[in-house]
């Protein structure tokens, strides 16, 4: 059992990290409601669920509840028994919600998804796509441009695998210029194995987008989304060539282009 106060501290001494990850239930108590906390057009059930999500407590952005109970009121304190399903949210929505912590309130974390609907590791590439426009719809008008441009670049900083950067760390290693780096990833389709060095200049160009949860859109989606695609570049380059570099997004598929476009400034 977890017990809570209403502001979403733990009254008990279970660290929140532990809280919610590997339990198939939890009994939660929370107390010192104010009056009329339970009573915004919601069940009690409901209303304390989406208390403990504005909290942080529910691990939301990983696992679904399968449903609420109502356990019991005792004054101002309500007991809720949360079941939760052995679906879970998309790694990459869980990653998003990871980088934008460091800019936002949990409830405002938890509004982007609001009309989003719900989607899991399960659904098709297509209902991925749909819900990441609508949250990105949600983003846009909610964030200001430069958080939305450094939360999205931290996901692609995050994105890219410890392996990659080793293989491209041996090529830089083999290569006597930076056109024989640039030739050297090329061959090792590092960076999309279009890389064009001129003036200084590293140009990046994907033939498809490669983003297993927006490839597939109907719609187009506004340039936030590829912020994602340049801090997986910034993190690549400032890796490999071991100083600061600027990325600059040309043109991309999910926004109506025929391939994906990217300026590298050394």
């Amino acid at each position: 059992m977890l017990r809570l106060n209403w502001a979403g501290q733990s009254t008990d001494s279970v660290p929140e990290g532990k809280l919610f990850r590997n339990l198939p239930r939890c009994l939660v108590v929370v107390d010192a409601c104010p009056p009329g906390a339970w009573t915004r057009g919601e069940s009690v059930a409901e209303s304390a669920v989406g208390r403990l999500r504005d909290c942080g407590y529910t691990d939301y952005h990983r696992r679904h509840s399968a449903g609420v109970e109502l356990v019991g009121c005792l004054g101002n304190s309500v007991r809720v028994l949360i079941r939760w399903s052995d679906e879970k949210v998309p790694w990459s929505i869980g990653r998003f919600v990871d980088c934008l912590k460091p800019f936002a309130k949990q409830d405002q974390i938890s509004g982007l998804m609001e009309g989003c609907g719900r989607i899991t590791s399960s659904s098709s590439p297509l209902q991925r796509a749909q819900f990441a426009k609508c949250l990105m719809d949600n983003f846009e008008r909610q964030f200001p441009e430069d958080v939305r441009a450094k939360a999205l670049e931290n996901c692609g900083r995050a994105c890219i695998g410890a392996s990659t950067i080793a293989k491209a760390r041996g090529v830089k290693r083999n290569a006597r210029s930076l056109a024989e780096l640039v030739v050297g990833l090329n061959k090792q389709h590092i960076g999309g194995g279009r890389l064009r060095l001129e003036n200084n200049r590293i140009h990046v160009e994907y033939g498809r987008c490669y983003c297993g949860m927006v490839s597939k859109t109907k719609e187009r989606f506004s340039s936030t989304y590829c912020n994602c695609s340049r801090g997986y570049l910034l993190e690549l380059f400032e890796q490999v060539l071991e100083k600061p570099v600027t990325v600059d997004l040309v043109e991309s598929v999910i926004q109506g282009a025929k391939s994906c476009k990217f300026t590298i400034h050394l």
